[in-house]
């Protein structure tokens, strides 16, 4: 399934192999965000993720994006290393909407809205990301960012479409037609 606009920001989501209805909540399968005019997708890596707790974990993040006027008008580096360094910032996961980590290289995306448009920073780079501590380190000399910003009313829409329940139809649909 793909919510939203590639080379802009999308969510691209794939069941893997069979599962069982009666036991959705451990579907798994791929997700994927990209973002930016050059395709960038986080991670660039095949990674078998739990999409139930995924999708749900996401959509909740997406829904609760803070406002906050001064980080939206910086740029995204600058962004990406006041979340991460600033003691008033790098505890608040609401900036936090998506990690994961593959072979010691980590993805992230951060999001801060103004009250029109979001912008949404993906961020590849060695590093770490403390769970205990909720906090994410990067080594700055391999930090690469991608960034879009998106008109609040878009992305209310694409929230309403990341469902783990319009996942399952799709894929269903796709097993029929090719079934055939």
């Amino acid at each position: 399934m793909l919510i939203g606009t590639p080379y802009k920001f999308s969510i691209f989501i794939q069941i893997l192999g069979e599962f069982e209805l009666s036991n959705s909540s451990s579907i798994t399968g791929m997700l994927f965000i990209g973002i930016s005019d050059y395709g960038k997708i986080f991670p660039d890596q095949l990674v078998k993720v739990n999409l139930h707790q995924e999708v749900f974990q996401l959509k909740e993040k997406l829904m609760n994006i803070p406002m906050n006027n001064e980080l939206y008008d910086m740029n995204g580096e600058n962004i990406v290393q006041t979340l991460q360094r600033s003691d008033k910032y790098k505890k608040d996961s609401r900036y936090h909407i998506f990690n994961m980590s593959c072979d010691n290289i980590q993805y992230h995306v951060f999001a801060v809205s103004d009250s029109y448009n979001t912008k949404l920073f993906g961020v590849k780079a060695t590093g770490r990301f403390d769970k205990t501590k909720n906090e994410v380190t990067f080594d700055d000399a391999n930090l690469e960012i991608s960034e879009h910003t998106i008109n609040n009313g878009v992305l209310l829409e694409m929230i309403e479409q990341l469902d783990i329940e319009l996942v399952i139809k799709e894929h269903q649909e796709r097993i029929k037609k090719f079934s055939r």
